[in-house]
């Protein structure tokens, strides 16, 4: 007795373990879904006869509560698209910014190298203009001997040279 006892509880075991007696022992079928919003309402009609006042109001409740989550998700899509508009914005500023320090930088770049070139044609003109003293200087001193030495020997001046 004991061992038909046994036998049937592995019996019994074995079908409920196996998939294809599942459905046979109070599974709920896919195609009977429970929403845990409906559970508790009544599936007749829609009407106050129907509904008693607290389910009335809590009816009222879920309805208002969904059409505030409705709104609340349209809300959520305006603003990630706000958000999304925004970054790419700033995508853009960002890439603008970089495009001007590189133009910036390039810029600065070119007046420092202007400078250098002006510095140095200055210092050119410097060292020319210095020269051309120098030459002016000589040319002044060499008159200047050459007017002591005529008058040391009583010559004329030069036909080309001024007084």
């Amino acid at each position: 007795m004991k061992s038909n006892l046994a036998l049937g509880l592995v019996g019994a075991l074995a079908l409920t373990s196996c998939g294809l007696f599942n459905p046979m022992f109070g599974s709920p079928a896919p195609e009977e879904p429970i929403s845990p919003d409906e559970a508790y309402l009544p599936t007749g009609g829609n009407n106050d006869l129907d509904l008693g006042p607290d389910q009335a109001s809590l009816v009222e409740a879920l309805d208002n509560e969904r059409k505030n989550a409705q709104n609340l998700k349209e809300q959520i899509g305006r603003l990630t698209n706000d958000v999304q508009g925004a970054r790419t914005a700033l995508k853009s500023t960002e890439a603008d910014l970089a495009r001007t320090q590189e133009s910036w930088d390039a810029a600065q770049h070119n007046v420092n190298e202007l400078t250098t070139k002006v510095q140095n044609l200055e210092t050119k003109v410097l060292i020319l203009q210095i020269k051309n003293a120098r030459a002016e200087q000589a040319k002044i001193l060499l008159r200047l001997s050459n007017l002591g030495s005529q008058q040391n020997t009583g010559a004329t001046p030069p036909t080309g040279v001024r007084r």
